[in-house]
């Protein structure tokens, strides 16, 4: 039972466990979609929304230890699941500790060899380095550590550029015409790539939602997971152009480092993913010993022309078997595209055309690798397949700069779409 679910309702003894950080407490998370600024002098508090949020925790496990009549019975734990990293407690177990009116039972299990604590990954400490700076109003050090952290996750479309000098009073312009007129903005100065391409072609108000208006979409823990998978594998096959021989019982080691406990809602969940992560990385070095082919690039950014317009994206990897190139991209999904979708596909397409741009040298197939499957998808595209995809590319940059943004409602398409509930033309 949650401690909602227990609200109103009285129990001889109550346990409550888990009272870890992260969990009771929950961390916080800033807003998806902050409340704008015109609105803040309505509802005047003198707490920051981080504040806020713990003490509505607080108050969440008062209701909890408010339902037993007799005894209340909380505990932590040192270890979720097979974690090495110590998870430390709840800051509300410390406040019990300090008061009066408690009894702490020791635990009788003793620890032996206990791990140490695992350090912060990179992109953690980068993280808190940057909230940090700006709350201490170093902003220099924060633009340092956001340039850091771009280069360590290399999730971005394109290259970060950091400016040296800054036009104020050009960026204060700029950013209200973002405010106030956002299509036009974006129609003006609007980049693409292959995931953007998709999401218009998709739904153009999704787009409209998402690029222009700036509104994130959900997180969602198999995006976690394949940004793990993804950036393991890149690790290993740099490791591997370089000359080193990585091994399984390595791999795994570099796997539970770069592994995130609290990004999951559930144990089972996580088990299950840490589960697929392992034999995907076992699959992957069984599959890579048997390939001949020189690995040339990995993480490889391409740039095209479109309509005037400048596409860009980052290919997973690229094979050099003498007289021509093979460009592959990972997946961790379950599902497999068939291969008539694969010729048609914009990142298939646009990767080619982008790898023999960079590469001097003729392409010959491209495809997945379904990392989860263990089983590899070329196929060949012919010269009109790649232009009859590139006509569709052009034809969407031609209908964001005369920002046309209709929705296209269907029933699937609205279903999982994250903006459903904003969107007055979403399939009923």
């Amino acid at each position: 039972m949650t401690i909602h679910g227990a609200k109103g309702r009285e129990f001889p003894i109550v346990f409550i466990p888990s009272l870890n950080k992260d969990r009771v407490h929950s961390r916080y998370r800033p807003p998806k979609i902050p409340i704008p600024r015109a609105l803040w002098d309505v509802i005047p508090s003198e707490f920051s929304e981080e504040e806020v949020h713990y003490q509505e925790e607080r108050r969440l496990l008062y209701v909890g230890i408010t339902r037993g009549k007799e005894r209340v019975f909380l505990s932590d734990c040192l270890r979720f699941g097979t974690n090495k990293r110590v998870t430390p407690p709840s800051m509300f177990l410390s406040e019990i500790l300090e008061g009066p009116g408690h009894h702490r039972t020791e635990d009788a299990l003793e620890v032996v060899d206990e791990p140490e604590e695992r350090a912060e990954t990179v992109e953690e400490l980068l993280m808190d380095v940057v909230i940090g700076d700006v709350a201490n109003g170093d902003y220099q050090h924060a633009v340092e550590a956001i340039a850091a952290l771009a280069k360590v996750e290399g999730t971005g479309s394109e290259p970060l550029v950091v400016p040296v000098n800054v036009d104020l009073e050009g960026y204060l312009t700029r950013l209200r015409e973002r405010y106030d007129e956002p299509d036009a903005l974006h129609a003006a100065t609007a980049h693409f790539s292959p995931s953007r391409l998709r999401s218009y072609e998709e739904c153009p108000a999704k787009y409209r939602f998402n690029y222009v208006l700036g509104i994130p979409q959900m997180d969602r823990t198999y995006f976690e997971l394949g940004t793990v998978v993804h950036g393991l594998i890149e690790k290993i096959t740099k490791r591997m152009v370089d000359g080193d021989d990585v091994g399984e019982e390595e791999a795994l080691e570099l796997l539970e480092d770069a592994w995130r406990s609290s990004v999951w809602d559930s144990e089972e969940m996580e088990r299950q993913d840490r589960e697929s992560a392992q034999k995907m990385v076992r699959d992957f070095l069984v599959r890579q010993r048997g390939k001949d082919a020189r690995i040339v690039g990995i993480e490889q950014w391409i740039d095209l022309e479109l309509e005037g317009r400048r596409v860009s994206g980052k290919i997973d990897r690229v094979d050099d078997h003498g007289d021509h190139l093979e460009v592959t991209d990972y997946k961790t999904s379950r599902r497999k595209e068939s291969r008539p979708k694969l010729r048609a596909d914009f990142q298939m397409v646009l990767y080619w055309e982008g790898a023999e741009s960079a590469f001097e040298k003729p392409v010959r197939k491209v495809g997945h690798w379904y990392l989860r499957l263990d089983e590899e998808m070329m196929v060949e595209i012919s010269p009109e397949e790649r232009e009859a995809v590139l006509d569709r590319a052009r034809g969407i940059i031609r209908s964001v700069e005369a920002m046309e943004f209709p929705a296209t409602p269907d029933y699937n398409t609205c279903r999982f779409c994250d903006y459903a509930d904003l969107c007055d033309d979403r399939h009923q």
